[in-house]
């Protein structure tokens, strides 16, 4: 949590594990959940084809407090949240479109332009940082 982890997969060569999509809280599917672990539903997961209602008719829990609504569905549906599986549940994700990791090229850094014009024997770029 130190904000150095892309530091620490380089460092160890695991820079293949940078390929896997992350994801999110795993949701069962649509309806209310208790997001804070004190019992009470903070959230409610809606249909992507429903409307979320205005604030005097949104639903409030045990404690009097207004539900957050979500809309949720598929990545690339217009919801506020995706799931992995649409309605259906799964995980959150935030991204589909696949990864990737070039080895070794992806452990270096290009040589900046600038520094090539200062000192030409930079030149060529290495691994194919052209």
């Amino acid at each position: 949590m130190e904000g150095l982890r892309y530091d620490d997969l380089m460092r160890w060569g695991a820079g293949k594990s940078l390929e896997v999509i992350p994801e999110g809280m795993y949701f069962p599917g649509l309806g209310k959940y208790d997001l804070t672990g004190d019992g009470v539903e903070d959230i409610i997961l809606i249909d992507k084809n429903t409307s979320i209602p205005a604030a005097a008719q949104q639903e409030s829990n045990s404690l009097g407090v207004k539900l957050v609504y979500y809309k949720a569905g598929a990545f690339g549906d217009d919801v506020t949240v995706y799931l992995k599986n649409g309605n259906a549940g799964g995980t959150i994700v935030t991204e589909v479109r696949p990864r990737t990791f070039q080895e070794p090229k992806h452990y270096y850094r290009p040589v900046p332009f600038s520094e090539v014009l200062m000192n030409p024997r930079l030149a060529p770029q290495i691994f194919g940082w052209e």
